[in-house]
């Protein structure tokens, strides 16, 4: 279950590549091809580093102007959803 304080990073082994304001992924492992829409893609490009949920909502508030608990609320599920994908992985302290 990921929390505000867990940290997260972009899996290495994903391909993504920008087309406008969106992002194509493909996991060469499945097969399976993900689609990110502009603030998917935004939150995909900050997680070329390793941000806590904290830290990718404080980018993110600033960016889209909207308050933390919207942004923690929206954020989480997003998040979520990437790890049980494996676009993205847990690192652990």
């Amino acid at each position: 279950m990921i929390e505000l304080t867990t940290k997260i990073v972009q899996t290495p082994e994903i391909l993504a590549a920008s087309v406008d304001d969106e992002t194509m992924a493909m996991d060469l492992e499945s097969n399976n091809y993900y689609g990110m829409g502009r603030v998917g893609s935004h939150i995909w490009e900050l997680l070329e580093q390793p941000l806590t949920i904290v830290e990718l909502c404080s980018t993110l508030q600033k960016k889209f102007e909207v308050d933390s608990e919207t942004c923690q609320r929206d954020v989480l599920p997003f998040v979520q959803q990437l790890v049980d994908e494996k676009l993205v992985r847990i690192v652990k302290a």
